[in-house]
């Protein structure tokens, strides 16, 4: 019987799989929504990454990335008649890391079949909610897709065309439904003036309450924002800079 893999879109779905799941599972989540982006040709890319994210996160990324590493690199073992398995959700950060991951399957020539295991709708920007048995009803729903429509969006989103990007989703049929939001949060948060959607946003929670601590306005932001999938580094730098402007 032929093997299945998963790529995961972080540890903690990890834990939450392995009472649902036998089979080979890792998780890559690269921050791939800030620092340097490109079309991937060599260790030029990897290098670069890695430096950008060691100085904004300290030297424990060092090990971090090596991980991710390694867990691509298991990529090329992959064998026709293999299913592989993309469990990434609906909002910026995971669709980045989906984008790149169906790039990088193009790149090595994986001969494997490719599924998208995507939350339902209600719940699109996280599987943190999910119980096991719901994660498995996810897994049996997983959506057949052909990574080579989708490997023009990572080429779009490194080239910095986000115009070209979204374009592209559209072509995807049935799933562009699901990916052409986080675009479009994407391009707001960009804008060619004024200030983009997520600071906006921040601003916004700060002048309902100014004296809220950053839990709170994080908290706040996350319930009204899940689109962008941030992490507390980012939230924290839009709070930062709100407060800033907000004097």
């Amino acid at each position: 019987m032929a093997k299945s893999y998963h790529i995961l879109n972080g540890e903690a779905l990890h834990s939450q799989l392995t009472s649902v799941l036998p089979e080979p599972m890792f998780a890559f989540n690269e921050c791939l929504i800030e620092g340097p982006v490109s079309e991937m040709s060599s260790d030029e890319f990897f290098k670069s990454r890695l430096g950008y994210l060691a100085r904004e996160y300290g030297d424990e990324v060092f090990r971090r990335y090596a991980e991710l590493n390694d867990n691509l690199s298991g990529l090329s073992l992959l064998t026709a008649g293999e299913s592989l398995y993309l469990w990434f959700e609906e909002d910026l950060f995971c669709q980045t890391n989906f984008w790149f991951v169906a790039y990088y399957l193009i790149h090595i020539e994986a001969p494997c079949t490719v599924f998208w295991v995507k939350p339902r709708s209600l719940s699109r920007y996280g599987f943190g909610g999910y119980a096991p048995s719901e994660l498995a009803a996810l897994y049996a729903e997983a959506v057949p897709i052909d990574i080579e429509k989708i490997t023009p969006l990572w080429i779009a989103y490194a080239g910095g065309d986000f115009e070209l990007l979204r374009r592209n989703a559209l072509e995807l049929g049935t799933i562009s439904e699901h990916v052409v939001p986080a675009i479009d949060a994407l391009i707001e948060s960009k804008p060619k003036s004024g200030v983009g959607r997520p600071l906006a946003t921040m601003i916004d929670i700060l002048k309902m309450r100014p004296e809220q601590s950053f839990a709170e306005a994080f908290n706040a932001f996350q319930e009204r924002e899940p689109i962008y999938g941030y992490g507390d580094v980012q939230v924290k730098r839009l709070f930062d800079e709100a407060k800033a402007d907000l004097g």
